[in-house]
């Protein structure tokens, strides 16, 4: 019998390349979502290590059964989604973009798209220092402002504005 010939292990292109090409709205890319101070060999060392480990772990969702015990839910359609983001992504992109927002900016923003049925598609990265949380603004008529009322990403300068707040996930890693 003849073996298979052998895998060869490929590097994906790179997060940013592939979104500057297909999506340059988006204005991703390596040097802009790391600042200047980031630009030190010990850093870029440390944040590599981070974001080629952070997504060896499995995708997995628990659900909390009777009891209080966490059971493992598969498939799921979150897995599903993180797995693959968007049309471009992977999950290895998606977590490189998430380890070098988080480790440089302390912010990490993602657009969530819908289908018509509100169930979640697609999500696409947002640069931290584009985005403006905006708030204070009364959208009910109570004279009451909400705390965060929607956001502002400004990927060339011109505002666009997002919501309903549901449709952007904002993690803050530290907890601020």
């Amino acid at each position: 019998p003849v073996p298979p010939p052998a895998r060869r292990k490929m590097r994906p292109p790179s997060f940013a390349l592939v979104l500057a090409r297909m999506t340059p709205w988006l204005l991703i890319a390596s040097a802009a979502i790391l600042p200047p101070a980031a630009f030190n060999s010990a850093v870029i060392a440390c944040l590599n290590v981070l974001k080629t480990t952070f997504p060896e772990s499995p995708i997995r969702v628990f659900e909390e059964d009777d009891d209080g015990m966490l059971e493992p839910v598969i498939p799921h359609s979150a897995a599903a989604l993180i797995q693959r983001p968007n049309p471009y992504m992977t999950f290895g992109m998606l977590a490189s973009y998430l380890i070098l927002s988080a480790q440089a900016h302390g912010d990490v923003y993602f657009l969530v798209i819908r289908n018509g049925a509100g169930e979640p598609i697609a999500l696409w990265p947002l640069h931290p220092d584009l985005m403006t949380i905006k708030g204070g603004e009364d959208s009910s008529g109570t004279g009451e402002g909400a705390f965060i009322s929607h956001y502002e990403y400004s990927p060339r300068g011109t505002p666009i504005r997002l919501e309903p707040i549901e449709d952007v996930v904002h993690l803050r890693p530290y907890g601020l």
